[in-house]
């Protein structure tokens, strides 16, 4: 198989997660440590039955997600470093009684002398992420990968996650603070104190993502209760099968772009 075809069948393999795990958790993950586990979780096949250890080759890895180790060699120690980072970092389950706390992955392993790293998906995650029939989100990887901020992956899976059904077109209202809690924003952080700045840099910025990528058109609307603003609607239409193509189209493009490569798999310089 050449090159390019691999790139191109890697970024075009589905993400699928249950809906609990989109809706009823919480966990900060920076944009590249959600780029590895979603890869991670692109490599899970509809038969598994349980978890095996992935073996994430950096320096695919790199063009598979738009990254040119050429300008940018320090990648392969960053990425190594991320993997570690990932394997430290928790999720927290939440229902009405309790909030559960569990670790995202249960083994990493880094070669020092390769540029392979192999990881395994801890088991916790199993009745999330295998052998699910309803109550899921599926979309492809490559309508995250080209995305810049890690606002941007967050918001579009617990939008995507309201059109479970089949459903294509869906208006969602959400309580400000509800939804900073389900973005992960703290309430010290500034876009917590700052409506303008969280407006602006996170759903401003999502929304152009998520419409210049992936198979969603997304409307926002935002509603003031006295003189300040407290809620944001978001209105979903899932694209027609042209114009979702059109933006995988833009988004393998924007990827290849970045990572130096032409259309044929060759370099551009």
């Amino acid at each position: 198989m050449a090159r390019n075809e691999k790139i191109s069948e890697e970024r075009n393999m589905f993400v699928v997660k249950s809906n609990d795990l989109i809706e009823k958790t919480r966990y900060r993950l920076s944009l590249e440590e959600q780029r590895i586990l979603l890869y991670i979780i692109s490599k899970i096949k509809p038969e598994d039955e349980k978890f095996h250890t992935i073996q994430i080759e950096i320096k695919e890895f790199c063009k598979v997600c738009g990254i040119d180790l050429i300008k940018m060699p320090e990648m392969y120690s960053y990425i190594k470093q991320t993997v570690k980072s990932l394997a430290n970092s928790e999720w927290m389950a939440v229902d009405e009684e309790n909030e559960v706390l569990f670790r995202w992955i249960d083994k990493a392993k880094a070669n020092k002398r390769s540029g392979i790293v192999e990881v395994k998906l801890n088991d916790d995650l199993i009745p999330y992420l295998l052998g699910l029939r309803e109550n899921y989100t599926q979309y492809t990887l490559l309508s995250v990968l080209p995305m810049k901020s890690k606002y941007s992956i967050r918001l579009y899976e617990i939008l995507r996650a309201q059109l479970w059904r089949n459903h294509s077109y869906k208006e969602i209202e959400y309580d400000i603070i509800e939804l900073q809690k389900k973005l992960s924003i703290n309430d010290n952080s500034a876009y917590s104190k700052n409506f303008t700045l969280f407006k602006k840099t996170v759903i401003e910025r999502a929304v152009e993502e998520i419409s210049l990528y992936t198979d969603l058109a997304v409307e926002v609307e935002y509603k003031k209760i006295g003189r300040s603003y407290k809620r944001i609607k978001f209105i979903l239409r899932q694209l027609k099968f042209e114009p979702w193509l059109e933006n995988q189209y833009r988004a393998d493009k924007e990827l290849d772009e970045r990572a130096g490569i032409e259309q044929d798999g060759s370099k551009i310089y």
